[in-house]
């Protein structure tokens, strides 16, 4: 990958975790988990694992707290590296892979990270899972016209 389109990556990542760091994205209440879509859809333009794991620590800067082994990190990343694979693995169009492992991405990291929360304020998940979709497909999108992925296909 050119360095300029991963700079671009680069900034993005920033950009979008200081807008979900500061609760910019925070819509009635929803507040997405803007970074996972964003490392979802730049999954399927990074060729480089390296490259994608710089990324994803990155991210984890955002999301950290405490302590680099929170249940929630690790859950993330470990997410965000799946998807690595798993959009490659699925069978469908790069556009439906990127929507589906946002959507179930979304979940399992409640279903990982707070059951209780999944079970309890549903609406809230279900919100969220919503956002996470739109924001998935734009960031697919931009990355498409940005970075020039001769695989995505869109109807």
């Amino acid at each position: 990958m050119p360095a300029g389109k991963f700079l671009i990556l680069v900034l993005l990542v920033i950009a979008v975790g200081a807008m979900q760091s500061t609760g910019f994205l925070n819509i009635f209440g929803v507040k997405p988990n803007a970074l996972l879509a964003l490392l979802v859809a730049a999954s399927f333009f990074v060729e480089n694992l390296g490259l994608y794991f710089f990324l994803i620590l990155l991210a984890d800067a955002f999301l950290k707290t405490f302590s680099i082994l929170e249940p929630e990190l690790i859950i993330f990343s470990g997410l965000a590296l799946a998807a690595v694979w798993l959009g490659r693995h699925l069978r469908w169009r790069p556009v439906f892979n990127n929507l589906i492992l946002v959507g179930a991405s979304t979940i399992l990291f409640y279903l990982a990270a707070s059951p209780r929360f999944l079970l309890t304020d549903w609406k809230i998940v279900l919100g969220e899972m919503v956002y996470n979709l739109a924001l998935g497909a734009l960031f697919f999108k931009v990355f498409d016209q940005c970075l020039g992925h001769s695989k995505a296909i869109f109807f």
